[in-house]
């Protein structure tokens, strides 16, 4: 729902998290929360990539992204 009011009014701030996953096993994933804010530095992420140690997050309405450093 913040989402939705984050849309209709950018001061209003939309949380953003990324969730990796990775296969295991046929029907054994291993689930790691690797990034959550409540909105700053960026509101309401929509997509993200790795490379090698590099995280990528983008939003849906922010006009920039974050470039995140991975630790081990």
């Amino acid at each position: 729902m913040t989402f939705v009011k984050h849309s209709k009014d950018p001061g209003v701030l939309s949380p953003s998290q990324v969730i990796k996953v990775e296969k295991k096993a046929p029907g054994q994933y291993d689930v790691k929360e690797i990034y959550l804010s409540h909105g700053q530095p960026l509101s309401g992420s929509s997509v993200a990539a790795v490379f090698e140690n590099t995280l990528l997050i983008g939003s849906v309405f922010d006009e920039h992204f974050l470039l995140c450093n991975l630790q081990n």
